[in-house]
């Protein structure tokens, strides 16, 4: 049995230092997808992405429950039908994709790069790990 321990203790080490699999969106595309977010959906989710007053939590434990075993394709295709919630499907298909792209970045997604697209057939739990990025825990600014 003692045997397996430094086995285990690679495996747990190279995991970590690999981190997880690249998302399925640019930079390029997160950046847009910021800044989208901004313009047209802080107003209802926050500038941490928490939630205010009915709006859903984009962020963290929740999100993953909600989303972990869902594919991109469907969440992209959940925002373009309900979102904004005052006038649904007004955006562009690609803005709606860099909005899946920010949001999957929020949640600890690495960036990759491959465009995303909304065929995306990737798990969301298998590329998120929950942990708010660094720009969305440090709160969005409102564009001046």
């Amino acid at each position: 049995m003692r045997a397996f321990f430094p086995v285990i203790a690679f495996l747990l080490i190279a995991s970590a230092a690999f981190g997880q699999p690249a998302g399925p969106f640019t930079a390029a595309q997160v950046d847009a997808g910021r800044q989208a977010f901004v313009q047209h959906c802080m107003v209802c989710h926050g500038n941490k992405l928490q939630g205010i007053g009915d709006a859903q939590t984009l962020v963290g434990k929740d999100f993953v429950d909600l989303w972990g075993h869902d594919t991109v394709k469907e969440l992209f295709t959940s925002v373009k039908v309900e979102m904004p919630q005052n006038d649904p499907g007004s955006l562009s298909d690609e803005m709606y994709l860099n909005l899946v792209a920010f949001l999957l970045h929020a949640n600890g997604a690495a960036d990759g790069t491959t465009p995303l697209t909304a065929d995306s057939a990737v798990k969301i739990g298998d590329i998120v790990n929950g942990k708010p990025s660094s720009d969305v825990a440090a709160g969005l600014k409102a564009a001046k």
